[in-house]
């Protein structure tokens, strides 16, 4: 699956992809007043204002067996593709390509009329009624606006809390209310607690699994890329983040920032698929698999947190080891270079039996990192 975007609204976000389950369904804390017995499959999905191409979002979401799909950071070109595209699977369409205000509504079952809601003049939502043979509900596509960092916490935008007044009216409603969205917010904060107290259930904890968190297999935002998105002065920041780790707001790990309760887990799925990759490397440690195989095998968003945590070291663009082999080849050179003064790349691709693409990347890479140190054909261990 595509990621969901990053941009500004990371922080806190929830994410996009979708579980099954008897109330609803879904990702991105989706609420409802749809009784358990309804069965209804439904899809919110972030589409990243262009960061995938309408084809690709078109397989991640016929794949989905979605019966409703709610879209968000819609822009003209995914538009017209996902026009194109899901014609067939999705004859239902509401869609406005607006980049990051974007919305975007298909269903399987007829929508009998939809509107623009424009509490927030930048950023309008979507509400429709569908009628799903004979059961006949309303749908809102929301995306508000992230809220901001202050001394005192997050805050909401000025135009955030009309947008939740009008949501929970629409809960007031006769008609039953299926809630969809990039809300950029956590349970923690004050307009959950408005939209739970409406009568609106959380469907991703009714469900009771996966991960609630954009990109939930990372260890959170690297610290610099934080103060960067916020653009506060380095002073500000750091008293900020320490007042906010003292009151287990977030919590700091080795220059990453998460949520406190944050953890890095696998589905019974990508840990099987691990354990394959790893058996590759086992098979061949010194000339293991290329970065590109490796992310063919458990995904890119597993890779990248293997590369996050250690457990995998990337030497090059194409070239990747176990941390343990990547140990183990550093010490032998280390040796060899002591006891004869140098080492050639011939010699270290012999040492290891592997290949010069394995040799040449991995000599590069201590080159880079000071280890080494360039000396014709040979390296020396930098003193």
């Amino acid at each position: 699956m595509p990621a969901p975007s990053a941009g500004d609204e990371s922080f806190g976000a929830d994410c996009s992809r979708f579980v099954r389950c008897r109330l609803n369904a879904t990702y991105n804390s989706p609420m409802s007043r749809i009784p358990p017995s309804a069965g209804l499959r439904v899809m919110t999905y972030n589409v990243g204002n262009g960061l995938a191409p309408a084809s690709r979002l078109a397989e991640v979401i016929r794949a989905s067996l979605a019966d409703v799909v709610g879209l968000q950071e819609v822009t003209a070109d995914q538009e017209a593709g996902l026009r194109r595209l899901l014609g067939d699977d999705y004859p239902y369409q509401i869609l406005h390509g607006d980049g990051i205000p974007g919305k975007g509504l298909l269903s399987r079952h007829p929508i009998v009329e939809g509107e623009r809601l424009h509490s927030h003049p930048a950023r309008p939502d979507l509400r429709a009624t569908i009628d799903a043979a004979g059961r006949t509900f309303q749908v809102a596509v929301v995306h508000p606006e992230p809220p901001r960092l202050h001394a005192r916490g997050l805050r909401s935008r000025p135009h955030t809390a009309a947008q939740f007044d009008r949501l929970v009216s629409l809960a007031a409603h006769e008609l039953p209310l299926v809630l969809l969205g990039d809300f950029n917010m956590t349970r923690l904060q004050a307009q959950y607690r408005r939209v739970t107290a409406a009568g609106l259930v959380d469907a991703f904890l009714v469900a009771g699994r996966g991960f609630g968190q954009t990109f939930p297999l990372r260890r959170g935002i690297p610290r610099e890329e934080l103060k960067s998105k916020l653009k506060l002065p380095s002073r500000v920041f750091n008293a900020l983040l320490a007042q906010y780790a003292v009151r287990n707001i977030v919590k700091e790990s080795t220059n990453f920032i998460s949520m406190p309760s944050h953890e890095i887990r696998l589905n019974a799925a990508e840990q099987a698929n691990v354990e394959t990759m790893m058996r590759k490397f086992g098979e061949n440690p010194f000339s293991p698999p290329s970065v590109k195989e490796c992310q063919e095998l458990v995904g890119v968003e597993v890779f990248s947190s293997m590369i996050e945590s250690g457990e995998l070291i990337q030497v090059s663009a194409d070239v990747v080891f176990r941390k343990s082999d990547y140990d183990s080849m550093k010490a032998e050179i280390k040796q060899a270079a002591e006891r004869n003064g140098r080492i050639s790349l011939a010699e270290v691709r012999d040492l290891f039996k592997t290949s010069r693409k394995y040799a040449q990347a991995l000599l590069e890479h201590f080159d880079a990192t000071g280890f080494t140190v360039r000396d014709g054909d040979f390296r020396k261990l930098r003193t």
